[in-house]
């Protein structure tokens, strides 16, 4: 902000990354559009965010303290749970084993502590600092004193001595140390923690970190697609501590932005004990960034007691009180890891164990019954910042209260539930019928579905949308989310609206509840990627004698096996062994039933299962069979004889006969590129995707999806350039019913073109960083010292702007809005053109082809020239209405027919060099920055932050379609650079990153550096080379090289502050920075070989060619340095252009000076004439002599020149008498050297 004038900045260095500074009110303007300025924390580094909180969750009794879940014996066992922390001191007596000291397999509590890939020296192996990782490990899993029993009194009274068991005290735990210093996170990939998790058997990940605020990140997005790829595994998020306004925001819109995925349980935290009615101050509160309900549910988290560790210095003894949505998460975690057992260990439905019972619950399941047990809060905070209604955005569903939900034998209050893992579609409905027998309970009923992942930054991220409607025995219907009032809260009778945000539909009924049946119905209202399972949770005064018959699928082939399910407590005639019960099964074929016999699954279970074949033909009631054909429903049907509500009558379900596969229709393959192609097709049904492919049949590839879709589409990758393959398409209806199409045994065929190659380094510079591989090297051979040849200016300011160098003429812009063509040897103007307003930061233009590409900002909008770049006339000017509103302080690029930059509007554009017209755009939904770099068929850019998620993203060059996007820690400021297979890019937190150019997989990232402003790296074959801006926030000052395979440190070199990319020419580096001065350094070693004031500091990269250097400093001076080459002539002017008549000889006058050190030289003229053919001639200075040819060899030459001695050619072009007005002629002039070999 200096370069604004500012004055007294005071930097935050906390989680609000704010950043103060006294600044004229007429520059607000210029820095509310440059985020080069701004801290961006969309991304931050993130941070770190039981006897009481025992009773708070399990009954919230404040009286008798009652814990019903670890009276029935239900204490985590068997259950293992993985935390990502800070670390853990196991050798505390919350986790100790005296017969195996160190982790693993066979310890007593921990059987692993590890860290996934993680930045270097950001993880070690113990805890630090307070001992995080310790605590909230002791939350959920601690067991001191008596192993495997409860330890701990009702009022924390032990004290500092202990002990305090968890939740889930006899569950095991896994460590996942992420930092090294006990506050910072550190981790390469969220789905490395995920994934490795779920490798060691563990389903329940615990997190007590995040940062602020209010986003949907990539980081959310990855693990939603996880939890969406991995339905049983659970994690649990911290809602975060900023909702005091700790972070600089404060109340709502304050979510920990990795809570705001959408398949985790957001933990916010209550005061504790007594206190259990009140939000603590600090508790973050929502809603999501696009308005979903979060926190998703309240825990404890004020004064809770845990264990206290020691590390790094020895073994914690004692324990300790710590405050924060930290501790709320791992008592969240451990209620849930009760409720897992739950099920796992057969308590439902008939609340007592029956191991045949037991099954694992998917994700979905255990957070629908945290959230079901939720009870309304209605203390301090708990309707805070104009909240009115319950749910809301300060305790969204409540404080978990595990009894409310969790069903055991003699209660009350009963429990229905349908884990639903094979999913619906749109329009598809599956119904409940639920009997009430006691109207003093509530009636809740509770929806969850892990949704398809959203896309970082969305403003709508709910992919599948379904509803839940419930009809009370009276015809008074109910729908998801569609509350009134508070204390109490509860749904509306006859609500006209429905939910469409949240993946999360609750129905609570609180007065008015009627005896009788009530229906419950999940419907499928908009499923594009669909099949989409849920869980769904009901619970009341539920007549547990009320039987339920089910068939295991919706639909079935005419030869499948029916599998069928009755449920009915009150069935069970025989405690010591297993009961039977017939049920009837029709078709429409057969309607005359078969009597199917059911068998409980052991004694006293409760559940009775069967099955029946069914077979395709005519109706033969009594063979055990059932007849069906294609489009039939199948009934199953059980007659209760007494619904524990005084009545009887049948319960049934019903599924559908289905035959028919799938049409398939359109197979078609598009952007076709020379290492992937996208097949597609379209189905008449839901149906799974499958293509297989090759050179020739049988073929080795495949690649599937198991979503079932109408719309099909596969991206095949890893393929061969310049390659035909042949591919069939297959797909797979519900009912298993399977269509292929391989085009009549002739199977389909696409080709793909050659690899297209990566452009050698231009001669000359004619882009930011030289060419469109953007590697920033030059092939020009020199040496210095350095010679200052001329200089100009100054010009009004001119920074993060660089000059170019192409077709014989030096490009600059400056911030005056003026851009000036310039003879690159003597610095004289050709041309100069004011483009845009004074004041306003301009960026490096473009050429190709004979054409300049500059943007510049408008009075009221921003424009892109294009300009002829001989004459500085315009060929054509666009503004935001050619459909994105144009970037100007960012480099353009030009290259393959296209101008590729960033928008205001957030998108990555190309647009036709030849028209103006925009080819395509992409939307990043965030403020892309930095410039694009283009190569192997794909363009490159980064983005700020600001709006969604930092990213780094790959789209199609010729369509804009995403070929991939990838995760970073913060604002990409620079181009990226394209070598050796990977896609280099750094931010401002001082990171760089190498992903894999074709999948944007992380190969490695390097931590540690100062900001990293439009430091795109220069490559020299086998390492990088970049500088660093420790002064613009924080980090060192230096130039840095980096083994670009490995991400190694290779040497540093302490300079100023560093705000632009280097260059590399002949072995050497050329650079320039904030402390006003252009270096040569060694990159063996980062050694300086030389050094040359500019008078003032310089963002500019230096365009290097033919032994020149040309660079600009923040003055809008541009200087021209000569370096030593060993044989060179310098031509001035390089281009010259006049208007003539026909019948005319033209005369240009030509400087020549020998600037070779290898001595005399001479120097041979040749010509090429244009496309007309029109004669030249060379002359000597008087422009009659002929120049002669003094070395004998034929050619005319200037005769034997001393080094640095000049002479002057004339040339002559002349003019035929039979022209046509508008002819051009366009003739290449060469002088070439003798003594050059």
């Amino acid at each position: 902000m200096s370069y604004l004038g500012g004055v007294q900045p005071i930097f935050s260095f906390g989680q609000s990354g704010s950043v103060r500074v006294e600044l004229d009110k007429s520059t607000l303007p210029l820095l509310a559009r440059t985020p080069g300025v701004m801290y961006v924390d969309r991304f931050v580094q993130p941070t770190v965010s039981n006897d009481i909180a025992r009773w708070v969750i399990q009954s919230g009794d404040t009286v008798n303290f009652a814990t019903p879940v670890h009276d029935h014996g239900i204490y985590g066992t068997g259950q293992l749970v993985t935390l990502g922390d800070t670390g853990l001191d196991f050798g505390h007596p919350d986790f100790a084993d005296p017969n195996h000291t160190t982790p693993g397999p066979d310890h007593r509590k921990v059987k692993d502590y590890y860290s996934p890939p993680c930045p270097v020296g950001g993880c070690n192996n113990h805890d630090d600092g307070i001992n995080h990782g310790t605590h909230t490990s002791g939350s959920i899993g601690g067991d001191d004193g008596v192993w495997h029993v409860y330890n701990g009194d009702a009022s924390g009274s032990n004290g500092t001595t202990g002990p305090h068991d968890g939740q889930a005290f006899d569950a095991s735990l896994e460590m996942q140390d992420l930092s090294a210093d006990g506050n910072s996170i550190n981790f390469n990939s969220v789905t490395d923690l995920w994934q490795m998790a779920k490798d060691r058997n563990s389903s329940i990940h615990s997190d007590s970190w995040g940062s602020c605020c209010n986003a949907y990140i990539q980081e959310s997005a990855d693990t939603d697609q996880f939890i969406w790829n991995n339905q049983d595994f659970l994690v649990v998020f911290a809602a975060g501590n900023c909702g005091g306004g700790a972070c600089g925001p404060v109340g709502l819109h304050t979510m920990n932005p990795f809570a705001e995925a959408k398949n985790v349980i957001a933990a916010g935290a209550t005061f504790n004990g007594m206190g259990l009615e009140d939000v603590a101050d600090f508790s973050s509160r929502g809603p999501s960034a696009d308005g979903r309900i979060k926190p998703d549910v309240m825990a404890p988290g004020v004064s809770v007691w845990s264990a206290q560790g020691a590390d790094p210095f020895g073994d914690g003894t004692s324990y300790f009180q710590l405050s924060g949505t930290s501790m709320a998460t791992p008592t969240t975690a451990g209620a849930a890891t009760l409720v897992r057992q739950y099920f796992m260990d057969g308590w439902y439905p008939t609340g007592s164990p029956q191991p045949a019972n037991g099954f694992t619950p998917s994700a979905a399941l255990l957070k629908s019954m945290i959230i079901n047990s939720g009870r309304e809060m209605t203390g301090t905070g708990a309707y805070a910042f104009g909240e009115t209604r319950y749910p809301n955005f300060d305790q969204g569903f409540g404080r978990v209260t595990l009894d409310d939900a969790m069903f055991f034998a003699g209660d009350a209050r009963g429990l229905s539930i349908d884990d639903h893992r094979s999913g619906i579609n749109t329009g598809d409905t599956v119904t409940y019928s639920l009997a009430i027998g006691d109207p003093s309970e509530s009636v809740e009923v509770t929806l969850v579905w892990t949704d398809f992942p959203g896309t970082a930054g969305c403003s709508v991220c709910l992919v599948n949308d379904l509803d839940l409607a419930i009809t009370a025995p009276d015809g008074t219907v109910y729908r998801g989310n569609q509350y009134t009032g508070s204390n109490p809260g509860e749904s509306t009778p006859n609500p006209a609206g429905r939910d469409a945000t949240n993946n999360v539909e609750s129905v609570l009924v609180l007065t008015g509840v009627q005896v009788g049946l009530w229906t419950i119905s999940v419907s499928g209202f908009d499923v594009p990627q669909g099949p989409q399972s849920f869980a769904l949770v009901m619970s009341g005064g539920i007549s547990t004698n009320r039987g339920v018959i089910g068939m295991d699928r919706n639909v079935y082939q005419s030869n499948a096996t029916v599998g069928i399910k009755v449920i009915d407590t009150g069935l069970n005639v025989d405690p010591g062994a297993p009961d039977t019960v017939d049920i009837n099964m029709t078709s429409t074929t057969e309607t005359t039933p078969e009597v199917v016999t059911v068998t409980e699954t052991a004694n006293s279970s409760s559940v009775f299962a069967g099955s029946i074949n069914l077979v395709n033909g005519p109706g033969n009631p009594g063979d055990g069979l059932l007849q069906v054909a294609n489009g039939d429903t199948i009934t199953a049907e059980y007659y209760d004889n007494d619904d524990g509500l005084g009545g009887r009558g049948p319960t049934t379900d019903t599924a559908l006969v289905d035959d028919t596969p799938p049409v398939i229709s359109g197979v078609g393959v598009s952007n076709v590129r020379f290492n992937r192609a996208t097949i597609g097709w379209t189905t008449d049904e839901p149906a799974d995707s499958f293509v297989s492919w090759g050179t020739s049949p049988p073929f080795p590839d495949s690649l599937s999806d198991a979503r079932r879709v109408a719309s099909h589409s596969l991206t095949l990758r890893n393929l061969l350039e310049n390659t035909t393959y042949l591919f069939y398409v297959r797909s797979t209806d519900e009912a298993g019913n399977t269509a292929t199409d391989d085009n009549g045994t002739n199977f389909f065929t696409f080709t793909t073109p050659p690899r297209p190659p990566t452009a050698p380094a231009s001669t000359e510079w004619p882009t930011f960083q030289n060419n469109p591989p953007r590697q920033g090297v030059s092939p020009s051979v020199f040496l210095p010292p350095l010679t200052l040849r001329w200089s100009a200016g100054p010009y009004q300011t001119s920074r993060w702007s660089s000059p170019i160098f192409a077709d014989g003429t030096l490009f600059e812009t400056t911030w005056d809005g003026h851009l000036r063509a310039r003879d690159p040897y003597s610095g004289t103007i050709q041309w100069d053109r004011k483009l845009g307003f004074s004041g306003a930061r301009t960026g490096t233009p473009s050429f190709d082809n004979g054409v300049l590409y500059a943007a510049f900002a408008g009075q009221s909008s921003d424009q892109l020239y294009a300009l002829d770049a001989t004459t500085g006339d315009t060929l054509w000017v666009v503004d935001r209405s050619v459909g994105v509103d144009v970037n100007p302080y960012l480099p353009l690029l030009a290259t393959d027919g296209l101008v590729f930059g960033l928008a205001w509007s957030g998108e990555i554009f190309a647009i036709e060099e030849a028209t103006g017209t925009l080819a395509w755009s992409y939307q990043t939904g965030d403020l892309p920055w930095g410039g694009v770099a283009v190569s192997g068929g794909v363009a490159y850019a980064g983005g700020t932050g600001q709006l969604a998620a930092p990213m780094l993203y790959a789209v199609d060059e010729f369509s804009g379609a995403l070929v991939w996007s990838s995760g970073v820690d913060d604002t990409i400021a620079m181009p990226p650079l394209v070598a050796q297979g990977n896609v280099y890019a750094g931010t401002y937190s001082g990171t760089m990153y190498a992903f894999d150019a074709a999948t944007g997989a992380l190969a490695w990232r390097t931590s540690s550096f100062g900001l990293l402003d439009f430091a795109t790296p220069a490559y020299d074959g086998a390492s990088i080379y970049f500088g660093s801006c420790g002064g613009c926030l924080l980090g060192p000052d230096e130039y840095v090289g980096l083994d670009a395979s490995t991400g190694a440190i290779l040497w540093r070199t302490p300079v100023g502050p560093v705000g632009v990319s280097v260059a590399y020419a002949n072995g050497l580096l050329y650079g320039d920075s904030w402390d006003g001065n252009l270096r040569v350094l060694d990159p063996l070693d980062g050694s300086t070989v030389a050094i040359y004031n500019l008078n003032a500091a310089s963002t500019s990269v230096p365009a290097i060619s033919d032994g020149w250097v040309f660079v600009q400093n923040n003055n809008g001076n541009m200087f021209g340095f000569l370096g030593q080459v060993a044989v060179g002539v310098l031509v001035s002017p390089l281009t010259q252009a006049q208007d003539s008549v026909p019948s005319n000889v033209v005369s240009y006058r030509l400087s020549l000076e020998n600037i070779g050190s290898s001595g005399p030289d001479t120097f041979d003229a040749t010509s090429t004439p244009g496309a007309h053919g029109w004669p030249i001639a060379f002359y000597q200075s008087d422009g009659v002599t002929p120049l002669p040819d003094t070395d004998g060899d034929g050619v005319p030459d200037t005769g034997t020149m001393a080094t640095g001695a000049k002479v002057d050619v004339v040339v002559t072009v002349t003019v035929p008498g039979n022209v046509n007005p508008g002819d051009s002629e366009r003739s290449l002039l060469t002088f070439t050297s003798s003594n050059d070999v």
